[in-house]
């Protein structure tokens, strides 16, 4: 009994992980795409696409602190391959939509 109540304690939903961090990023550079494309955001032109880039880096940041504090606390950092490739998409989503604009500007001149 104590060794399932221990294996339930360890689960909480609002424990900080790598995947939980990753899918809240992916969903952030989400809305932003969708709501950029379909016109629903009041902001300039470049916004979004910073924000986006922001949003990549901030979780870069945050995995990088992840790294350092399972150095000095002795934890296990470890995480799946759906949070790499998870990452993968953080990092990929931005830097499209980054190159896209600046081609789109470089037409426009």
């Amino acid at each position: 009994m104590e060794h399932e109540n221990r294996r339930f304690r360890a689960r909480r939903w609002y424990h900080l992980s790598v995947g939980k961090s990753l899918g809240a990023a992916l969903i952030l550079e989400g809305g932003l795409c969708f709501w950029e494309e379909c016109g629903c955001l009041p902001l300039s032109k470049g916004v979004p696409v910073s924000l986006a880039v922001a949003v990549g880096g901030a979780t870069l940041a945050l995995l990088s602190a992840f790294l350092v504090a399972s150095y000095l606390l002795s934890w296990r950092f470890q995480f799946s391959t759906r949070s790499l490739l998870a990452m993968v998409l953080v990092v990929a989503i931005p830097c499209s939509w980054l190159g896209r604009a600046i081609a789109h500007a470089e037409r426009q001149r």
